[in-house]
C-alpha cells in the first residue's frame, strides 16, 4: 500500500498534487449501493479527508469528527486535529471508507473547518498517511491471526466491510 493520487486524478480527469490532501464529501449513491455496511458513519455534509492508498484499486477516505477517542490506546486508531472550540477532533481511521468509483465522491474546494486544523493536516499529511497506512497494515495481520474483532482498535472499525478489498477471507 502506497500514497498515490494518480489514480483517482486519472478516473476523475483533474489533476491532483502528489501527495496532497483533499476534502470530500460521500455521495448518497456510495450509501444506497452499499447498504449492508456497518459501523459507518452516515451524514450528508461530513467532510472526508481523502487519502489516497491504493488497496487494490481503492481509495481510502477518512472522516473528520468533532470528537474522536484520546485515550492512549486510541492513538493509532485517528490523528488528533484540535480546534479552540474542539480540543477532542480528528480523523477517525475506525470509520474509513474504501472507494474505487470516483463518482461516489464530490471534491470541496471550499471547506468550512478551523484554519488550525487544515494548516496542520496540510503540514502533517505524511504522518497522517503514514499513520492510516499501518492502522490498514496491523489490521490485515490481526484479521489473518483471527484477532481482529478482539482487538479494540478494530472492534468497530469498518474495515470489516472490507475483507475482500483488502485480500482477505470472508469470516462469514
Amino acid at each position: 500500500m502506497r500514497c498515490s493520487l494518480g489514480h483517482l486524478s486519472s478516473l476523475l480527469g483533474v489533476l491532483f498534487l502528489k501527495n496532497q490532501p483533499y476534502f470530500v464529501t460521500i455521495n448518497d449513491s456510495y450509501f444506497l449501493e452499499h447498504s449492508n455496511l456497518v459501523e459507518v458513519l452516515r451524514k450528508d455534509s461530513r467532510l472526508y479527508l481523502g487519502v489516497i492508498i491504493e488497496v487494490n484499486n481503492h481509495q481510502c477516505f477518512v472522516p473528520l469528527r468533532s470528537e474522536i477517542k484520546t485515550a492512549p490506546k486510541y492513538r493509532k486508531a485517528g490523528y488528533l486535529l484540535p480546534s479552540l472550540a474542539r480540543k477532542n477532533a480528528g480523523l477517525d481511521f475506525r470509520k474509513l471508507l474504501l472507494i474505487s468509483n470516483p463518482t461516489h465522491i464530490t471534491i470541496q474546494n471550499e471547506v468550512k473547518i478551523p484554519a488550525i486544523q487544515k494548516n496542520k493536516i496540510y503540514t502533517d499529511f505524511d504522518k497522517i498517511s503514514d499513520r492510516l497506512n499501518r492502522y490498514i497494515k496491523n489490521y490485515i495481520k490481526e484479521v489473518s491471526r483471527n484477532r481482529g474483532d478482539e482487538n479494540y482498535l478494530y472492534k468497530f472499525s469498518t474495515l470489516k466491510n472490507y475483507h475482500e478489498e483488502l485480500g482477505l477471507k470472508s469470516t462469514n
